[in-house]
């Protein structure tokens, strides 16, 4: 991921996604060169289970369980954040070689975003954090370690947006942002506020009662004329979370 980052940074490289993330960092990052993996690096496992082996490589990646991962500068300031697919990938490392076996099977493997300037102390939630604010609302304890859950929602782009799933000792129930009362739950997802996960509050959900057993993906298997396939990707985890308060 660093080398992919330092290339799409790079002012010699005739690249659109230069320009995306000065956007999203709020102006130039002047030490593209010196950027390194910085904090700490957690594990998101993916809401969906597994994707038949006949579809392509950069769709496997897409829905796979991902590393996120913060890039910082030598003020050890976080620019960009992304995400490491934990999934088939065509380059190997080989003493201090970077090989790519099969220059298309890179496609997805990386997800990156800027670090915008008024967001410059950290990335990921911890869970050590997740637990805290869960507990200082409630007071309930949680009966297992938390799990890191990959979102799917609108401007959630980066791993580092996952939330924490907590087990709790007890169940509860709060109030939704509709107004009515939520389920009694033992389990929640905790994460910073949509859109995105920029911003300093965190936030409780619960997963919808209704959930989809399967998602239906389409993907082109011939560009001119396009001609698309489609496939069927089990779900593992919940896709539909809900805004619960505690207060």
């Amino acid at each position: 991921m660093v080398a992919s980052v330092r290339l799409s940074l790079n002012p010699g490289t005739v690249s659109e996604a230069r320009a995306s993330f000065e956007e999203q960092h709020g102006g130039p990052i002047a030490d593209w060169d010196q950027l390194r993996p910085c904090g700490r690096t957690v594990y998101g496992t993916s809401p969906f289970g597994t994707v038949p082996t006949h579809a392509p490589i950069q769709l496997q990646r897409l829905l796979s369980p991902a590393w996120s991962v913060t890039l910082c500068g030598p003020d050890g300031l976080p620019d960009v954040t992304g995400g490491v697919t934990d999934a088939v990938s065509g380059a190997r490392i080989v003493g201090l070689d970077y090989l790519i076996a099969d220059l298309d099977s890179l496609l997805a493997m990386h997800t990156q975003q800027g670090v915008p300037h008024g967001w410059r102390t950290g990335l990921s939630l911890s869970p050590e954090d997740a637990v805290r604010a869960f507990f200082e609302a409630t007071s309930v304890r949680i009966s297992r370690v938390p799990i890191g859950h990959l979102m799917w929602a609108p401007g959630v782009t980066v791993p580092a947006c996952m939330s924490w799933q907590i087990e709790l000792e007890e169940s509860i129930a709060g109030r939704y942002d509709t107004g009515e009362s939520s389920h009694a739950v033992t389990r929640l997802f905790v994460r910073r506020v949509p859109p995105g996960c920029m911003g300093n509050e965190i936030a409780f959900y619960a997963a919808d009662e209704d959930q989809p057993s399967a998602y239906w993906f389409s993907y082109p298997v011939q560009p001119q004329p396009i001609v698309l396939d489609s496939i069927s990707v089990p779900t593992v985890g919940p896709l539909v979370l809900r805004r619960v308060r505690f207060q």
